[in-house]
């Protein structure tokens, strides 16, 4: 269980920075082209939802510190 835990914080960590970092550099190579092309919707749209995280970023901190909270007292509530 913990190799695909690793797996999985190692790629939702890679698929956050990739957004934060390499989407706004690929948008300025656009303009600095003078391309009218756009990004597709979809990452525009993941790119708007990382920046309102980064905003509000108490707010997933609390929920992801309360869930670990509650599942070591309900783990340790199950007598093993």
């Amino acid at each position: 269980m913990i190799p695909q835990l690793v797996t999985f914080i190692t790629l939702l960590v890679l698929l956050i920075v990739g957004t934060l970092v390499a989407i706004p550099a690929i948008q300025n190579v656009f303009e600095q082209m003078g391309s009218e092309a756009e990004l597709p919707a979809i990452t525009m749209a993941f790119q708007r939802f990382l920046n309102r995280l980064v905003q509000y970023w108490y707010i997933p901190t609390f929920i992801i510190i309360g869930t670990i909270v509650r599942n070591s007292y309900v783990y340790k509530d199950t007598g093993r």
